[in-house]
């Protein structure tokens, strides 16, 4: 089990993370309002957002975990089962 101090730890990086990728979106969004782009500026904004959104997904599981809140924790089905209701 971790300790306070260490979850508090774990919870200012979720957070100063998510500043960092959300503030590098921004940057790129205003980038491309502002000035001619090409494809790689496009790109970058792609990247940027689908780091932000796994983040966004990784940090939700991380803190689904922390909380043992296994109800709305997410599950993948099974699929080598022939039943579709097991869970893994």
């Amino acid at each position: 089990m971790m300790r306070q101090k260490e979850i508090d730890l774990l919870y200012q990086y979720l957070w100063n993370r998510f500043t960092y990728l959300e503030q590098d979106v921004q940057q790129l969004q205003q980038n491309v309002r502002y000035r001619h782009i090409d494809a790689v500026d496009c790109l970058e904004l792609c990247l940027a957002l689908e780091r932000l959104n796994a983040f966004k997904q990784f940090s939700a599981d991380v803190r689904g975990i922390l909380l043992h809140d296994f109800e709305t924790f997410p599950r993948k089905k099974s699929d080598t089962c022939g039943n579709p209701e097991n869970v893994v």
